[in-house]
């Protein structure tokens, strides 16, 4: 009886080490599957508020569940260390999660989503397995510190990658609007707040929409800037492209068009004026109890250069 306790007490450490990370990465990949079925709804179109709050609020609630479940099952299993191996294996599998979403999201140049399931549960148990293995006694600080910089810096160079990739996919969609001679007018009293690549007239023409907004908040309806390749086009065909409204008109030669938008009873929405500079049109729009057509061609002949990076970069 005394041989087999010491035998017993000899093999416990390797084996209780072993049979620990073998559960740890178990468990782990069973609630990073888990956790992509409660994440996947969030990806789903939503009707009404109360759905698009509470797919996330659900979620949320799901992964804290899934964190005390975690607790109590290896609590349960015998395993140890229990709080430190949880909370670490959670942290780091998150992490390496949400870099591979944002990794493929942009690799993609898609909407939004969820990595496949397997990648969650692959990625669930090796944090598991790493975390529990990490904080077993006897490990070296090296050890210990080694596979946490790997992760880390796993992370920092997807999300930094990500980033760069995003930044150059966006630059691609300024460039190919064709605008050459890049231009902001100076509006008094606004700001530009942004600006992005698109299109107006049903897709017919492509634009550079900029949008400022006033200085002091709430003060004034904010203003629209459009810029547009010519290409030999028409002015102010292009020009009335700025709004989708049927009943417009334009006054004036390309140094100083004065754009109008009504409504079937003849009721003025927008206001505008626009300019042709280089190759590019510009044009701004407003409420017209904001600015009259006069006031909105001397901001556009109060433009400064820029460039698309800029744009890109707002």
């Amino acid at each position: 009886m005394e041989q087999m306790t010491m035998e017993r007490a000899t093999g416990s450490p390797a084996r209780t080490a072993h049979r620990g990370t073998v559960i740890s990465a178990l468990v782990g990949a069973v609630v990073g599957g888990v956790l992509w079925l409660a994440w996947q709804p969030t990806t789903q179109d939503c009707n009404t508020i109360g759905e698009c709050l509470g797919r996330p609020i659900g979620a949320l609630i799901g992964t804290v569940l899934a964190l005390l479940v975690t607790l109590l099952v290896l609590r349960l299993l015998r395993v140890r260390p229990v709080f430190v191996t949880t909370v670490l294996g959670f942290a780091g599998g998150a992490a390496l999660i949400v870099t591979l979403i944002t990794v493929l999201d942009v690799w993609s140049d898609g909407p939004d989503g969820l990595a496949p399931w397997w990648t969650w549960v692959l990625l669930g148990g090796l944090a598991a397995a790493l975390a529990h293995w990490v904080n077993q006694p006897g490990r070296s600080w090296p050890a210990r510190v080694v596979p946490i910089v790997v992760v880390i810096g796993l992370v920092f160079a997807g999300l930094t990658w990500a980033e760069s990739e995003r930044a150059a996919q966006r630059l691609a969609r300024f460039e190919a609007v064709g605008v050459e001679q890049v231009v902001t007018p100076q509006v008094p009293g606004y700001h530009l707040s942004s600006a992005w690549p698109g299109q107006r007239a049903e897709g017919s023409v492509d634009v550079i929409t900029l949008n400022y907004y006033a200085d002091a908040e709430g003060a004034h309806q904010p203003v629209t800037g459009v810029l547009i390749p010519l290409e030999g086009r028409d002015p102010c065909g292009l020009a009335l492209s700025a709004e989708s409204m049927t009943d417009r008109e334009c006054d004036g030669g390309t140094e100083a068009m004065r754009l109008r938008w009504s409504g079937a009873d003849g009721q003025v929405f927008y206001v505008g004026a626009g300019q042709v500079v280089g190759d590019t049109l510009v044009v701004l729009t407003a409420d017209p109890e904001t600015f009259d057509a006069e006031a909105l061609l001397e901001a556009i002949e109060a433009a400064t250069p820029s460039s698309v990076v800029e744009l890109r970069d707002l």
